[in-house]
């Protein structure tokens, strides 16, 4: 039986990445719209859904979303300070999820590239094919 799969993305520098595209909506104003667009790497090992940079925060503050202080724990055990709030992943690579798209916590903080976590990955198939450089995924 033939596998069938919504995305298939080739890897980059050895890891996988895809391109996600978003808004953060502020529910107390109808025309309120953040939209995102940020390079991913897939990150098994984050248990939330989507780590971006901080300069996210303020484009929340324009639509009047208050992106609150928080702490988020590092690969090694270390706990930073970062920036959270509500967002909605709308397309994952070039596969648009059907409206609302996907609600996941989205945290912000630094420069660093965006990292797509497991809360976003939870109901999907995934298969990470190492010798064929390949991410595929069934939503």
């Amino acid at each position: 039986m033939t596998q069938v799969w919504d995305l298939i993305e080739h890897y980059r520098d050895n890891a996988a990445y895809v391109r996600v595209k978003g808004v953060i909506i502020n529910p107390q104003s109808s025309g309120g719209r953040a939209p995102f667009n940020i390079e991913c790497m897939i990150d098994t090992g984050f248990s939330s859904g989507l780590y971006s940079e901080e300069s996210l925060r303020s484009d929340a503050e324009i639509v009047g979303v208050t992106p609150f202080p928080t702490e988020i724990r590092l690969g090694d055990g270390s706990k930073v300070p970062a920036y959270t709030c509500v967002a909605h992943i709308e397309e994952i690579g070039a596969y648009r999820l059907p409206p609302p798209g996907l609600k996941v916590t989205l945290f912000m903080r630094g420069t660093r590239k965006g990292y797509l976590g497991m809360e976003a990955l939870k109901s999907c198939v995934t298969l990470f094919d190492g010798p064929a450089q390949e991410l595929k995924i069934r939503f």
